[in-house]
């Protein structure tokens, strides 16, 4: 057997609690040393690709510029112990204020459903991907509402 020890369903829901209201929610990234293991790897819904926690860092940055009242609201968390996975049931909501990926701000609203798993070993998250209907968001920054009513 080797040297991990399993995390309590408990601790797996504070985890990745702290990771959205810590992080995310705030656009901290003082957490993220504690929060994330060093060789974890992430894959956001607007990313295309897995990263490392380096890159981690640097989405949230660039989130933070493009919708700075981003938010990220967990409906529903399931942790299972023997799996050390948790995973959220998300709604995200913003508004586009600033360019995101040559995309001019609208200063329009949107939210969007998904969901994100999460693999926990040793206390640290291991493992993101989170996925999400981003057509809301989509339509509302290429302004395509009323092209698609």
């Amino acid at each position: 057997m080797g040297s991990s020890t399993n995390t309590s369903p408990a601790e797996m829901n504070r985890i990745v609690t702290s990771f959205y209201n810590d992080i995310w929610n705030v656009f901290s990234l003082a957490p993220v040393e504690s929060l994330l293991a060093p060789d974890m790897t992430f894959r956001g819904t607007l990313q295309s690709g897995d990263t490392d926690r380096e890159g981690f860092k640097l989405y949230v940055l660039e989130v933070e510029a493009a919708f700075p009242d981003f938010h990220q609201e967990i409906k529903e968390l399931i942790c299972d112990v023997d799996g050390q996975r948790c995973v959220a049931r998300m709604l995200w909501s913003a508004t586009h204020t600033s360019e995101f990926r040559g995309i001019k701000p609208t200063g329009k609203k949107f939210e969007y459903p998904g969901f994100a798993t999460f693999k926990i070993k040793d206390g640290q998250i291991t493992e993101v991907l989170a996925i999400g209907d981003t057509w809301e968001l989509w339509k509302v920054i290429l302004g395509l509402e009323e092209r698609c009513k």
